[in-house]
């Protein structure tokens, strides 16, 4: 690794933050139903909401910083 690395720390708005979570957390919740009228088991479920979320919640804060960027 270079020690001349250009990391950012975070300087997000702890509201922005909060909205990209709760957009998450609904599309969570929204692959959890889907899963489920499919006839996944429990394992299934949780597996794809939390893939889910995770993938929402990091494609949303990296649209946060390119948006915060500008």
């Amino acid at each position: 690794m270079s020690s001349t690395s250009t990391h950012q720390p975070c300087d997000h708005p702890v509201r922005d933050v909060a909205i990209v979570v709760l957009i998450a957390t609904v599309a969570c919740l929204v692959a959890a139903v889907i899963v489920m009228s499919l006839n996944g088991g429990p394992l299934e479920t949780v597996t794809g909401s939390g893939t889910t979320f995770l993938a929402v919640f990091a494609a949303g804060m990296t649209v946060l910083s390119h948006v915060r960027r500008a």
